[in-house]
């Protein structure tokens, strides 16, 4: 099902730099293993508010991130061995909120 899925990039985005070039002001990597996991809760519905994928990119806008942080959170409880690799990503997506910014889930 995941093939030789190695991990996925998530990006502060900026879609406004669009004609200048590069758009990500700021990127993670996150792991296959999480990589999985949230591929997986996606096709159960988990996340109310996005869906992440193997096949596409995902912009989640500025006004979708707060649900996004707190689902991120929840699963912090539910999924210690993932604890420190979510708390990144909660605290690159406060950054984008804080900055205006979008955030984009990259499987390419």
């Amino acid at each position: 099902m995941y093939g030789d899925l190695k991990m996925m990039k998530m990006h502060i985005w900026d879609r406004e730099k669009g004609s200048e070039g590069s758009q990500s002001i700021d990127k993670v990597s996150i792991s296959s293993g999480l990589v999985k996991l949230l591929v997986a809760l996606s096709n159960k519905f988990y996340f109310s508010n996005f869906e992440i994928s193997l096949n596409d990119y995902e912009l989640l806008e500025t006004k979708q991130l707060e649900v996004v942080i707190n689902e991120l959170k929840q699963l912090c409880g539910h999924y210690p061995e993932y604890k420190n690799e979510i708390e990144l990503l909660v605290e690159k997506i406060l950054l984008a909120s804080e900055l205006n910014k979008d955030i984009l889930f990259d499987p390419f």
